[in-house]
C-alpha cells in the first residue's frame, strides 16, 4: 500500500507543563499557545503533562484544540527528602505513559528541562526509528543549580536520536543542536502590537515593568530594593510588576512610599499582560542566569525596550552592540538602580531602538517557528 503523503502525522508531548484538573480543564497559557499554534500540523497529538487539583491560575486557559488528548501525571521536583522520594516513587508511571505515548506517535516532542524530558532521551535509545523533536527552553551555556537542568543539558549534547531546539548555538555545538527562535506571537498579533508600539513617545510619563516569577536569581528582590530604599528620577512615573501572586502585604508595604506608582498585578494572562506591554516603555530582567525569555519578544512587539543583564543567550538577540536594547553592568542594586536613573539622558535615541525591536520580533512568530518544525520533522 502506498503511503498517503497528505496524512498529517500523531505528536506527543512529553512535559512538566500544569495541566489544572477538573470539569474546567486548563492549562499553562503560554505553553497551551505554542501547542495551539503548530496542532493543525497534526491529526493527534498526546500530551503528558503534570496535573494539580488546585484552582488554576489567571494565567492559564482552557481553549485547547480539538485534536488534543491529555495524559496528566502526579507532579514531581524539589528539594526536600519528602518531595525526592515521591518523585523516586512516580518514575515507573512516567516510565509507562511515556512508552505509552512513544508507542503511539510518529513524532515525540520533549520539553526541558524536566524530568519527563530526561526519561523521554533514555527511552529513545530504545525506539530509534521515531523521530525526536526535543526542545530546551533554559540558558544553552550557562551552568545550573537544578539537577534536571545540568543533566538535560549533558544528555542533549550527546549523540542521541533527535534533534534539540535552542534559542541559542554556539559553535562548538554539535549539528543535532539547531537554534530556532522561541516563538509567542502570531502574525496578526505583531502586526497589531507593532501599530500600538509606533505610536509610543519616550519624553515623559515613562512606565517601566517586570513580567517573571519571584524566584532568586531573577534579580528580583534587588529590584524590589532599589524601589524601596532609593529616590528614582522623575522621569520615570509608574512601575508594574507582573508574572507572581504575593503571599502577604510585605513587599507591597515595602514600596508604598516610593515616588513612583506601582501596581503588583499578579498572575496574569495575555490578554491582560498585553494591556501592560502597551503602556510600558521600558521592561527589565535583571537575572543572573537565563535562557532567551519570551517576555522580552513579546515587550518587543510594543516597542518596549529591553534592559537586561550581559547574558550571552540573550544578547544574542537583543544588546546594545545590535541597537535594541540596554543593558546591565551587573545585575547588582547600584547598578539597577544607576541605569534606571540615567535613562532620562538618553531620550533622543529611544525611539530608533524602539522601532528596531518592533521589526525585529516578527522573527518570533508561530507561522515561522511551524514552518521549521515542517522543514525538520514532517517534510
Amino acid at each position: 500500500m502506498e503511503k498517503d503523503i497528505n496524512r498529517k502525522p500523531i505528536l506527543g508531548i512529553i512535559s512538566d507543563t500544569s495541566f489544572y484538573l477538573g470539569t474546567d480543564i486548563r492549562i499553562f497559557e503560554p505553553v497551551l499557545r505554542e501547542v495551539s499554534a503548530f496542532s493543525s500540523l497534526f491529526s493527534k497529538i498526546y500530551w503528558l503533562g503534570y496535573g494539580h487539583n488546585k484552582k488554576y491560575p489567571d494565567n492559564s486557559t482552557n481553549e485547547l484544540p480539538n485534536n488534543l488528548i491529555l495524559i496528566p501525571v502526579s507532579p514531581s521536583g524539589g528539594s526536600n527528602l519528602f518531595e525526592k522520594i515521591k518523585t523516586l516513587l512516580n518514575l515507573p508511571i512516567y516510565f509507562y505513559n511515556i512508552i505509552s505515548i512513544i508507542m503511539k506517535s510518529e513524532i515525540i516532542h520533549s520539553r526541558g528541562p524536566s524530568i519527563p524530558s530526561i526519561i523521554t532521551i533514555f527511552i529513545s535509545f530504545i525506539f530509534p526509528q521515531k523521530k525526536y523533536w526535543h526542545k530546551y527552553a533554559g540558558n544553552w551555556k550557562m551552568g545550573s543549580t537544578t539537577t534536571s537542568y545540568r543533566l538535560n543539558r549533558f544528555l542533549f549534547s550527546l549523540k542521541i536520536p533527535g534533534k534539540v531546539f535552542v534559542s541559542h548555538k554556539s559553535a562548538d555545538d554539535p549539528n543535532h543542536i539547531i537554534q530556532i527562535e522561541n516563538p509567542c506571537l502570531t502574525e496578526k498579533e505583531y502586526k497589531e502590537n507593532s501599530k500600538i508600539g509606533g505610536i509610543k513617545f519616550f519624553d515623559n510619563d515613562i512606565h517601566l515593568c517586570y513580567v517573571g516569577r519571584f524566584d532568586d536569581g531573577k534579580g528580583i528582590h534587588e529590584l524590589i530594593e532599589v524601589l524601596y530604599r532609593n529616590k528614582i528620577d522623575k522621569y520615570i512615573s509608574t512601575f508594574h510588576f507582573a508574572g507572581f501572586d504575593l503571599d502577604d502585604g510585605e513587599i507591597s508595604k515595602k514600596v508604598k512610599d516610593s515616588n513612583l506608582q506601582i501596581f503588583f498585578h499578579g498572575l496574569i494572562n495575555r490578554r491582560k499582560l498585553n494591556k501592560i506591554y502597551s503602556k510600558a516603555h521600558f521592561i527589565i530582567l535583571p537575572s543572573a542566569s537565563e535562557g532567551f525569555p519570551k517576555v522580552l519578544a513579546e515587550a518587543a512587539s510594543f516597542g518596549c525596550i529591553p534592559i537586561i543583564p550581559k547574558i550571552d543567550s540573550i544578547l544574542i538577540h537583543m544588546s546594545e552592540l545590535n541597537n535594541n536594547a540596554i543593558e546591565l553592568k551587573s545585575t547588582g542594586e547600584r547598578s539597577i538602580l544607576e541605569t534606571i536613573n540615567s535613562l532620562p539622558n538618553r531620550k533622543n535615541i529611544y525611539l530608533e531602538i524602539s522601532n528596531n525591536l518592533r521589526n525585529y520580533s516578527e522573527l518570533f512568530t508561530y507561522e515561522k517557528f511551524n514552518r521549521k518544525i515542517e522543514e525538520h520533522f514532517i517534510a
